[in-house]
């Protein structure tokens, strides 16, 4: 009987503790895990030109995929005065195990930030969602990624990338930023985010994409069943590898070499109301 005593007492002594530490403690575990059957009829061959002979067709596929699961570790620290500093780690959660690292792609490869937040708003530093694939994503009723979604089809793609990868990719998260959200004023929100150019810092060429950077900025409203979002953003330097400079042929800058830059705009508007079950977007 001693004994038995004895044992609860110790583990007592060990879940007391550690109990009162889980109370205390500000860091959370998340994640989402997603599963996707995709079957794609591709049909036939395009001929190398109209009206030549037919080319076959192309292999039907059948895949899974696990677009947007995840898991990962955050945590806050309050400071005083309103104001609260903070951190978020998420890591893609490969759940078919077809992944590296057992299935994990990329430790803090998706929405991973260190900031500061309070009553004047939030300002983070690191891999984030741009303010312009955020607010596309609130005003899209479909899935972002996946053989079917919106990200890959409408936007050239959705996933994380550095510095000028991927230029044509609107729906990006992106590498070495710094961004701002502002406080939601009766229902009204700001975003904005820049990147740095930091894996490129000493080059200075067009053959490299220069200082490639994004700035990016979008305005959301919300109220009752009704959001309206708008977003623009610019890739300002974001040539492709090897771009050849161009010269001058006329008036006061003949022969004088300039680069191309490579840069692009997007604007998007969007908008979605609820009316019971139905969204429509």
């Amino acid at each position: 009987m001693n004994k038995k005593v004895m044992a609860l007492a110790v583990a007592g002594a060990f879940v007391m503790p550690a109990a009162a530490f889980a109370q205390a403690s500000n860091v959370q575990v998340f994640g989402t895990m997603y599963m996707e059957y995709s079957y794609s009829h591709q049909g036939a061959k395009v001929p190398a030109a109209v009206g030549g002979p037919s080319l076959g067709d192309l292999v039907n596929t059948d895949l899974l995929q696990t677009p947007g699961s995840e898991i990962g570790i955050k945590g806050e620290e309050a400071l005083g005065g309103g104001n609260a500093v903070w951190f978020q780690c998420a890591s893609t959660a490969d759940i078919r195990g077809a992944g590296t690292g057992g299935g994990i792609q990329g430790f803090c490869g998706r929405n991973s930030a260190i900031g500061l937040k309070g009553s004047w708003g939030n300002a983070f530093a690191g891999n984030w969602d741009s303010p312009l694939k955020a607010d596309i994503g609130a005003a899209r009723i479909v899935s972002d990624t996946g053989i079917w979604g919106a990200g890959p089809m409408l936007f050239g793609n959705s996933s994380s990338f550095n510095d000028n990868g991927s230029s044509f990719a609107w729906s990006r998260r992106q590498n070495n930023s710094i961004s701002y959200h502002s406080p939601v004023w009766s229902g009204f929100q700001v975003k904005a985010m820049f990147s740095t150019p930091s894996s490129t810092v000493g080059n200075t060429t067009n053959a490299s994409g220069g200082k490639p950077r994004l700035y990016s900025l979008s305005a959301r409203y919300s109220n009752g069943p009704l959001m309206l979002t708008a977003g623009y953003e610019q890739h300002t330097n974001f040539a492709p590898a090897g771009a050849a400079s161009t010269a001058q042929t006329g008036g006061a800058l003949a022969g004088v070499n300039t680069v191309y830059t490579g840069s692009d705009s997007a604007f998007q508007l969007g908008g979605t109301y609820q009316i019971g079950p139905v969204k429509a977007g």
